[in-house]
């Protein structure tokens, strides 16, 4: 019997285009940074798969979006 059914989103059935680099560039933005918000999502990037290829146990997405954030600003 399934019990669930689980849809992998983001950016498997629905493209986010260039959302997330312009969502990272209105966020550097707002704190008047001259980081590049390329530069800076893919360190974000970077991180996340390294953190998801780590888990051993379930984690909530945002779980690892708040490790990923907290290694990035490091």
């Amino acid at each position: 019997m399934i019990k669930a059914v689980v849809f992998d989103v983001y950016g498997t059935l629905i493209s986010t285009g260039t959302g997330s680099l312009d969502a990272a560039q209105k966020i550097l933005d707002l704190h008047s940074s001259d980081v590049s918000a390329k530069e800076f999502y893919a360190d974000w990037k970077r991180y996340h798969r390294e953190h998801m290829n780590g888990l051993s146990l379930f984690m909530p997405e945002e779980t690892i979006f708040l490790w990923d954030l907290e290694k990035l600003y490091e």
